[in-house]
């Protein structure tokens, strides 16, 4: 973890969690309404006695410092607000200033003491309540820290003013290194405040390196305050961060012991624990709320937490739960039709999708699922229009403009595919999936050399790809261009890509076949070309055939393809989020 300067956001401790924890409501807090100070040896009943003892035994004169003190006093008793108190201060300074016998001045000190407190807990309670997107933030942080500083400077064991001190530092644009001094000292001075000093230890928990002492900062700040939730929950985390899962789930029952049926406690921990992929157990909360009060976020949290396991009837299941409770929910709406996506039902992740978006037209994530499933189902250039509309409003997002240019492959159009593929490696040069990409258009287009050269810098960035393995074999197997032909490197790479589908995907055996038909091993060329046909579905059998009839009168395959010729290539349509799913190459 970086040491001092700013930072962006609120701590993070090595093990990787992010608690918040705020002022407590009443715990000592200064009020602005009454002369109360939150250090404890200058309680308000006695600070109010002192101030009636000064008004009465202080004569008032007016060539000194007496006169401001008491307007001072009468303002402060009479319950002034954050403006009124910033006219308290002025008046103490100013009767310090001028001059004030020894006893007065202590008191007025004391008095200035209270008052910057008490207005600089009244601003940092605006600013929890404001936005640090403000641009006047920064500024309003900086006044109370102001304060604060004055404060601790008048008395440097005052405990609460150097807990908020951290509280600011931990802000968005705060500065780590002060906020961990500010930690240890009111650590040191906040010994008679058990819930303070266990927010103190909370806090400085996480800003600790060493695993070790942010989990005895932790400890410490359970011994303290045990009724804390933030503070069960804070160790908790930290458990399920360094593996230790059990001793998380006892601190996360810990919470639970003191509110059984606190749903939100339940749903909580059930994140942490899928966060951290911990499954099993994240279902056994959820089970519990959902048994005692169901509702469609939980279904649809079990129903992603079963996704992720590949469980994907029960998922479904639970979505179907969802929506009887809510049928117009469209979040689970949306989720139904990823899921039908992942189960290949693109016609009924259709119908979800334009229901969706129906209604809520403008949500990226809807639209970009949309045109893939409109592209699975063949409908380029319906799937082209779509993901388009969403390039051209956001012309950088580089994920996006790589679906269109594989959508503009599929629907052979793999020139202007390569032309956008182009433009992303121009940016990024070694992008595995533009690098892949290109060769697949140039290989449509006929470039074979090009082709090749990117194929091999793809093998490079993915060397464990089987489709970028295959189809650099295919162009290597069967170009019609005899220097570019290599059948020794091409038996290679399809066997490796054969090995990575554990030689069940047709196309792929059909690469092999060809390839040893290149080197004149025809009789491997017959084997693996029979059991590609073999395993093939009808879109690609005949002209596996076709191969076969070749290699039958020992002659090699050999193939060019040009754009617009022939069918685009059949099968699933590559996706950004699962490269390792490839599409046929085109004429196999």
């Amino acid at each position: 973890m970086a040491k001092g300067g700013s930072h962006d956001g609120p701590p993070t401790a090595a093990c990787g969690f992010r608690i918040y924890p705020i002022a407590r409501a009443g715990a000592g807090a200064a009020s602005t309404g009454t002369v109360t100070m939150m250090n404890d040896r200058f309680p308000g009943r006695l600070l109010a006695g002192a101030l009636l003892v000064c008004c009465a035994l202080s004569p008032v004169l007016a060539d000194d410092g007496r006169a401001d003190l008491e307007k001072a006093i009468d303002l402060k008793l009479s319950n002034p607000s954050v403006e009124k108190l910033s006219e308290v201060i002025t008046l103490c300074e100013q009767a310090i200033k001028k001059g004030l016998p020894p006893d007065d001045e202590k008191f007025a000190k004391e008095l200035l003491t209270a008052s910057l407190f008490g207005r600089a807990e009244s601003k940092f309670r605006l600013l929890l309540g404001g936005s640090t997107r403000d641009r006047n933030w920064p500024r309003a942080r900086d006044a109370v820290l102001g304060d604060l500083e004055k404060v601790v400077q008048s008395d440097e064991k005052f405990g609460q003013a150097h807990l908020m001190i951290a509280r600011l530092q931990l802000l968005p644009g705060g500065n780590q290194e002060k906020a961990r001094d500010a930690l240890d000292r009111a650590i040191e001075s906040l010994a008679d405040d058990r819930q303070s000093q266990a927010d103190a230890y909370l806090l400085r928990g996480q800003l600790q390196d060493d695993p070790e002492k942010t989990l005895a900062d932790l400890d410490r700040a359970v011994e303290l305050d045990p009724e804390s939730a933030e503070a069960w929950q804070a160790r908790a985390l930290f458990h399920l961060n360094r593996g230790a899962v059990k001793d998380a789930i006892a601190d996360f029952d810990r919470l639970l012991a003191k509110d059984n049926d606190n749903v939100g406690i339940r749903i909580a921990i059930a994140q942490a624990l899928m966060n951290v992929k911990q499954y099993d157990e994240s279902r056994k909360y959820l089970d519990y709320v959902i048994e005692k009060r169901p509702s469609p976020a939980v279904y649809s949290m079990r129903a992603q937490l079963w996704a992720v396991q590949e469980q994907l009837d029960k998922a479904m299941a639970d979505l179907e739960a969802a929506l009887k409770l809510d049928p117009g929910n469209l979040a689970v709406i949306l989720l139904r039709a990823r899921l039908h996506f992942a189960q290949q039902n693109h016609e009924l992740a259709r119908k979800d999708l334009e229901t969706f978006l129906a209604l809520e037209p403008d949500l990226p994530d809807a639209i970009e699922l949309y045109s893939l499933v409109l592209a699975n189902l063949g409908e380029y250039d319906k799937a082209i229009g779509t993901i388009t509309k969403l390039v051209e409003e956001e012309p950088e997002n580089m994920l996006w403009k790589l679906q269109l240019a594989i959508f503009l492959n599929a629907a052979e159009q793999s020139g202007k595919a390569a032309a956008i593929f182009t433009e992303v490696l121009q940016g990024d040069p070694e992008n595995p999936v533009a690098l892949r990409g290109r060769a697949d258009a140039y290989l449509n287009l006929g470039d074979h050399g090009k082709a090749i050269n990117d194929y091999e810098q793809a093998v490079k960035t993915q060397p464990d790809d089987s489709g970028i393995l295959n189809n650099f074999a295919w162009v290597l197997a069967t170009s019609p261009d005899n220097p570019l032909r290599n059948g020794k490197r091409a038996v290679e790479l399809a066997r490796k890509a054969c090995e990575l589908t554990e030689y069940k995907q047709a196309h792929i055996l059909s690469t092999l076949g060809a390839a040893y038909a290149e080197i004149g091993d025809f009789e491997s060329a017959l084997q693996w070309s029979q059991k590609a046909v073999d395993a093939s579905d009808e879109s690609l059998k005949e002209t596996l055939k076709k191969e076969l009839e070749s290699y039958q009168q020992r002659k090699p395959w050999r193939e060019r393809k040009q754009e617009g010729q022939g069918e685009a290539p059949k099968g699933e349509v590559p996706k950004l989020e699962s490269p390792e799913k490839e599409s046929p190459t085109s004429g196999q």
